[in-house]
């Protein structure tokens, strides 16, 4: 065992290609853009169902409630331009309601403007 290495063998780490870090910051740009757009629409779809919710207990609590749709609509059509007819249909049914009127009552002591999605009766008395 009175051997001596007189020998080493030469390991060379590797070098980070000049270009291969623009893929790579690519390919990270990338991946953050679309988990921020998985984000973006899973609130969209978040408040969506909270307005439907609403809409089901008929308590559109104000005539300005659409102003929050509006602004997720928004950002739907700038984060995803091909779904522009889809989501301006879906928002115009929303806003255009047939049955929708706005009446004035009483909550909490104070007079508000709501929306009343029940279905339109005509009172001829």
């Amino acid at each position: 065992m009175d051997m001596e290495i007189t020998h080493f063998i030469p390991i060379q780490l590797p070098q980070i290609d000049l270009l291969l870090l623009p893929f790579v910051l690519f390919l990270s740009i990338t991946t953050i853009v679309e988990l921020w757009k998985i984000a973006v629409v899973d609130r969209i779809l978040d408040e969506l169902k909270r307005k439907c919710a609403l809409c089901e207990r008929r308590s559109f609590f104000h005539p300005h409630s659409s102003l929050p749709i509006r602004h997720f609509y928004s950002q739907f059509i700038q984060v995803y331009p091909e779904q522009v007819d889809l989501w301006e249909e879906v928002f115009n049914i929303i806003e255009n309601h047939r049955d929708a009127v706005t009446i004035r009552r009483v909550e909490d002591g104070e007079e508000v403007d709501v929306w009343n999605y029940g279905p339109y009766v005509l009172n001829f008395m």
